[in-house]
């Protein structure tokens, strides 16, 4: 039995009443009304799943009406009708978010498919909302859609990940797979919160520079080192560091991050003395490190320091539906830029 209410706004009674009948045989609850003024009453009553809208009304238009639906922050699916196909109110009608336009006489298998498209909007947007909510309290701000398996299985290494925030973790997965907001959720749930997150792209920078970025300079230690400067693992003393694309450091560096994680100690370009730090190293990669560590081009002791625990992030493909969630909650991003825009 379903539950979902849908509200039929049009003057012609005959009209309301056959939508209502077609309506009713899908099992959904069907309310009237022939006015905007009336149409409005009936929203602030039961606030309706969807809304079939006729473009002429006796008291202002289809246009008018969900401007004013929009001042109340209704958004849920609208449906237009009009008896004339006039592009241009197709258009305003969804510039200001209407879900889609259907001309008279209505074709009532048309309608019912255009409806069914509408009411899975609806679950997923709140299947969103409920994802959303459950992994902020779990995750904070930084919640991650989805809910597959996999995904689940993902979430529940992050919170067990995050509880032991000394270990050394290495995230891999494809490109685009989402690793860097992987990596802040956990520095996120970690106690290290509340202290600096710094993360680097290890495939961005030249050696030098690299090595000038995480350990810092003396001045004078270089030409261009006119003044001295504290690198990034100084700087996330008591937080976490991130060292993307870690496969790509050159050997020497691969030596210097090793002793950096053996004696959590390290000298700047150009210094003598040895500045201790107690940071969180959290790798991340897109490469067969296991592969580029039997062709000898990455070391086996810093491999396995590295990858002390080791958590994968799956790619779309082995998401299932969440392509689906991931569709709406984009959608609804735009819509929030877009629709305010006046093109």
């Amino acid at each position: 039995m379903r539950s979902e209410t849908i509200l039929v706004v049009d003057d012609e009674k005959l009209i309301r009443w056959s939508l209502k009948q077609s309506l009713q045989k899908e099992s959904f609850n069907v309310l009237e009304a022939e006015t905007v003024q009336a149409a409005l009453d009936r929203v602030s009553e039961f606030e309706p799943d969807l809304i079939i809208l006729d473009q002429r009304l006796p008291d202002g238009t289809g246009i008018e009406f969900i401007q004013k639906l929009r001042e109340i922050s209704f958004d849920n699916p609208i449906v237009m009708l009009s008896a004339v196909d006039t592009s241009n109110v197709a258009v305003q009608a969804m510039k200001l978010g209407a879900f889609d336009y259907v001309t008279k006489p209505v074709n009532i298998d048309e309608l019912k498919i255009v409806i069914e498209k509408a009411m899975e909007s609806i679950r997923l947007k709140r299947q969103i909302a409920f994802l959303r909510d459950e992994q902020k309290k779990q995750f904070g701000n930084l919640a991650i859609i989805g809910d597959s398996p996999v995904m689940k299985k993902l979430f529940n290494m992050i919170s067990k990940i995050a509880a032991s925030d000394s270990s050394t973790v290495l995230v891999t997965g494809e490109s685009g797979v989402g690793k860097e907001l992987v990596v802040r959720t956990i520095h996120a749930l970690s106690e290290r919160k509340d202290k600096c997150f710094m993360a680097v792209n290890c495939a961005s920078l030249t050696e030098s520079l690299i090595e000038s970025e995480l350990f810092g300079h003396q001045k004078g230690a270089f030409t261009d080192a006119k003044n001295l400067k504290k690198g990034m693992f100084e700087l996330a003393d008591g937080g976490t560091i991130f060292l993307d694309e870690i496969g790509d450091i050159s050997s020497s560096l691969q030596v210097k991050l090793l002793r950096v994680l053996d004696q959590k100690s390290f000298k700047r370009v150009g210094g003598t003395s040895e500045i201790s730090v107690d940071v969180r190293i959290i790798t991340a990669t897109n490469q067969p490190l296991e592969k580029k560590v039997e062709e000898g081009k990455f070391r086996a002791d810093l491999f396995y320091r590295l990858n002390v625990v080791h958590l994968y992030v799956p790619p779309l493909r082995e998401r299932g539906n969440d392509i689906l969630l991931l569709v709406q909650y984009f959608l609804q991003e735009f819509n929030k830029t877009f629709l305010s825009l006046d093109f």
